[in-house]
């Protein structure tokens, strides 16, 4: 008996969830896909009609080869057949997500009222958002995406597209803000629907100014939107 590998392009038509039935990050697939802003393609290794690895790697690197400097692949650390199949195709290891989780339905909200402060700083969430105008938008994406651009693993990379950036926020509390008394932003944070959890959220970012950083300001903002 022979098998013969289809890898093709995903299209709309496809059944997404089927797909990724059984992957531990299946909930990074609706988030990936609702993003417009960035220039995504979709492929799919399909063998007897189940997902398959070796052969969309190799597709999916002849269709980015000459177009970006690399490629990089996101697994979870105990997922061991991804991390022999990463070994098996030459990749290194990069970097390491880690996600913590905080229950707020026990948080100690005294140590947090506590933290939620840092002096001269006025933290606070967006207003309702029809207060803010074009304008308004564009100089806070201005500050997020300079922030976001300096992170270690965003260095050198184009930034946050400003329509990801109106999208990331479903509701004035979930980019908080930090300013001086002048009304300069000092630092911002933001959490995002989580699309696998209806009742949480996932904190995206968290970005500082250099001259600002030390002053308990990314702890404030934490603690002020856990609050």
């Amino acid at each position: 008996m022979t098998h013969q590998v289809e890898v093709r392009p995903l299209s709309d038509d496809d059944d997404w969830e089927a797909l990724a039935v059984g992957h531990p990050l299946t909930w990074l697939f609706p988030f990936w896909k609702s993003l417009t802003g960035i220039e995504i393609a979709w492929f799919t290794g399909l063998l007897d009609g189940r997902a398959v690895g070796t052969a969309l790697f190799e597709a999916t690197v002849d269709s980015v080869r000459g177009r970006v400097p690399g490629i990089q692949l996101n697994h979870a650390a105990v997922d061991r057949p991804a991390s022999a199949a990463a070994a098996a195709w030459g990749l290194r290891e990069t970097g390491r997500h880690q996600e913590s989780v905080l229950d707020l339905t026990s948080l100690d909200r005294a140590a947090f009222e506590a933290k939620a402060a840092a002096p001269g700083v006025r933290i606070e969430p967006l207003p309702s958002f029809a207060e803010i105008d074009d304008e308004g938008w564009h100089e806070l994406y201005a500050f997020v995406n300079a922030r976001y651009r300096e992170a270690p693993d965003a260095v050198g990379g184009a930034g946050l597209p400003y329509d990801e950036f109106r999208a990331m926020g479903s509701r004035p509390w979930m980019l908080a803000t930090a300013r001086d008394d002048a009304g300069a932003y000092l630092g911002f944070t933001v959490a995002m629907d989580h699309a696998a959890k209806p009742h949480g959220t996932n904190t995206f970012f968290t970005g500082v100014v250099a001259e600002a950083r030390g002053r308990g300001i990314a702890t404030a903002l934490k603690c002020h939107q856990a609050r």
